[in-house]
């Protein structure tokens, strides 16, 4: 009984972390995305 407890608390911890983990990447890589995105929009700019 506890060892299945134990091992319920840690797939779902597991499963948090992971999907915290993913929620953070996806966030950093828009923002990454959006920063050069604008950047190139600038540089575009300038050269027309």
């Amino acid at each position: 009984m506890f060892f299945s407890k134990c091992g319920f608390l840690l797939i779902i911890k597991f499963i948090l972390t992971f999907s915290l983990s993913r929620f953070i990447l996806e966030n950093y890589i828009k923002k990454k995305y959006l920063i050069v995105h604008r950047t190139f929009k600038q540089i575009f700019t300038n050269l027309k």
